[in-house]
């Protein structure tokens, strides 16, 4: 397979997965909610659910207990220089999408080229290859054969998003939320009021 092919695939793929994480952040909406008001419930049944501010959720995996003596350590802010054929990238869709360029057209065209300004100043500032082709193609702008470099990128951001997607459906409110048996659920909750000492 090419690089071309690599390249397509690759990027179906991430399509693909942020669908799914954009389903999830969805559900999840709805899950951390009644999450949160069962919860509130087991650990103060005389209050109403609604008086009462859980804890954060998003810290606590089900089935993973939390240990004390070990804090969370934030990842480490990648400082990455943005390789060459990036900043041309980045630099053509600039072309068409600055605010600068913009004075003469419709408000419509207007906005919509601004957002994906935007957009694609935040993909060159992460180095965000898959970012800068999706804007690219939405501008038609052509895009060169990618490197060995890029298609490793494009294979190191599907990593990065099931991990975020796993680490997602492996918390409590996910868990809880999709479980059907209601004593199981009544399980996760107690585990969750136990490991955050509620």
């Amino acid at each position: 397979m090419n690089n071309d092919q690599k390249f397509t695939v690759l990027s179906s793929k991430i399509q693909i997965l942020n669908k799914d994480v954009e389903m999830t952040e969805y559900i999840m909406q709805f899950a951390k909610s009644d999450f949160a008001a069962a919860v509130s419930e087991k650990a103060n049944p005389h209050y109403a659910p609604e008086k009462v501010d859980p804890p954060p959720l998003e810290q606590e995996s089900f089935g993973e207990e939390q240990s004390e003596e070990t804090e969370p350590h934030p990842e480490p802010i990648s400082k990455t220089t943005p390789e060459p054929e990036h900043k041309k990238l980045f630099k053509k869709i600039a072309l068409l999408c600055h605010p600068d360029k913009l004075k003469w057209e419709r408000p419509s065209t207007k906005r919509k080229r601004m957002k994906l300004f935007e957009k694609a100043r935040k993909a060159i500032t992460e180095d965000n290859y898959h970012s800068l082709t999706e804007i690219a193609n939405e501008l038609d702008i052509p895009i060169p054969t990618p490197t060995e470099s890029q298609i490793k990128s494009l294979k190191s951001t599907i990593l990065k998003i099931e991990s975020d997607l796993k680490s997602k459906k492996s918390s409590f409110p996910w868990v809880w939320y999709h479980e059907e048996d209601p004593k199981k659920k009544e399980k996760i909750v107690e585990t969750y009021v136990k490991q955050a000492n509620l």
